[in-house]
């Protein structure tokens, strides 16, 4: 059942996708058992043939009685720190190759440097160039 007009109505679908399911999966269970449907523990007894109280019984574990919508934290800590743009600009080619980096290296290290966008280094030069 999709209800028109509303955002969630993927959510919805799915959630009463999920409720048909587990209805299923327990009148299906009932019915291999042997049991009387129409007499439940949970929900009042019915003499209707289409209410099967036990099922609902069995159901309500498995309901949500409220969905959580739990809201991201993301992790914002940047890789590329001021001291270490700073250390990348001021580092000579002769310093780079002591460390072990490479003219190519270098170069692209400086340019990334030089823009404000953030950057990933490969932990190796990373390792390279700890503070």
């Amino acid at each position: 059942m999709i209800i028109r007009g509303f955002v969630g109505s993927s959510l919805s679908a799915h959630v009463c996708s999920r409720e048909a399911r587990i209805s299923l999966e327990c009148r299906i269970a009932i019915n291999a058992v042997g049991l009387e449907p129409s007499v439940g523990f949970l929900h009042e007894c019915s003499n209707y043939q289409t209410k099967q109280s036990l099922a609902y019984d069995l159901q309500e574990p498995f309901r949500s009685s409220r969905l959580d919508f739990i809201e991201p934290s993301p992790n914002l800590e940047r890789i590329d720190s001021s001291n270490l743009r700073e250390r990348i600009k001021s580092l000579t080619a002769q310093e780079a190759k002591k460390l072990g980096i490479n003219k190519s290296t270098l170069y692209t290290l400086r340019e990334h440097a030089r823009h404000d966008r953030s950057f990933k280094l490969y932990a190796k030069v990373n390792r390279k160039l700890a503070l």
